[in-house]
């Protein structure tokens, strides 16, 4: 109870702007208030104080980048985020494969948030930095995002690269997914005898009953 009441009093004191009001504090005082709303997932209160700060002297530039976009696209600033994001990828030649799944799961939200464009812009980014592994993650986001937006063909050719992209003679859940994703995407642009082909592969190489299951569904679709 004691805990439930602290934690209530700490979000109406981050809630009061007027108590803390930015123009009237320092640099480092911003990010440490930021950082404590962030840690108990204020996100509108930690982006207030970050918007605009410059990465932190005891914090290196990506880590503050992807805080920043993490927190201002949780709190709506949808824009500010992304641009975090962008400068985090600047004359970047790669990342670090920790930094490239936070940089990912940032975009997944924007995307999950309706921001299309700017999601698929951010993956195009993202996939020449991005390990074998995290360009079949981006592959699939774009795919994704392309369904969403109608563009069958182009869906289902992303998410067969996404299916193909990794060297496994048994296919992993993504691989699987990908693959039913193209094969309906492929039905639904009117390409039903490549939709086919790749229903036929995967009933003779998936096992799981319930993928059996929606595979069936979606060949009956055609």
């Amino acid at each position: 109870m004691q805990h439930r009441c602290g934690a209530r009093n700490i979000e109406a004191l981050f809630g009061d702007a007027a108590r803390f009001p930015t123009t009237q504090l320092d640099a480092q005082a911003r990010f440490l208030l930021g950082s404590m709303a962030a840690d108990i997932n204020l996100q509108e209160a930690a982006a207030r104080f970050w918007i605009g700060l410059a990465a932190p002297p005891n914090l290196d530039a990506e880590e503050w980048n992807l805080r920043l976009a993490q927190s201002l696209v949780r709190a709506g600033a949808a824009t500010a985020g992304a641009d975090a994001l962008r400068a985090l990828i600047s004359d970047k030649k790669t990342l670090s494969p920790e930094s490239m799944r936070r940089a990912i799961a940032v975009v997944v939200e924007l995307q999950d948030s309706g921001h299309y464009k700017t999601g698929d812009e951010l993956y195009r980014a993202l996939l020449p930095l991005a390990a074998l592994r995290e360009r079949r993650d981006i592959l699939y986001g774009i795919a994704r995002i392309a369904e969403a937006n109608y563009d069958f063909p182009r869906a289902a050719d992303h998410f067969l690269e996404a299916a193909l992209m990794m060297d496994a003679r048994t296919p992993d859940a993504l691989a699987i997914n990908a693959r039913i994703y193209a094969g309906a995407n492929l039905g639904r642009a009117g390409f039903k005898g490549d939709a086919r082909a790749q229903f036929n592969w995967l009933l003779k190489n998936v096992k799981d009953p319930e993928k059996l299951e929606i595979i069936r569904r979606e060949m009956q679709k055609l």
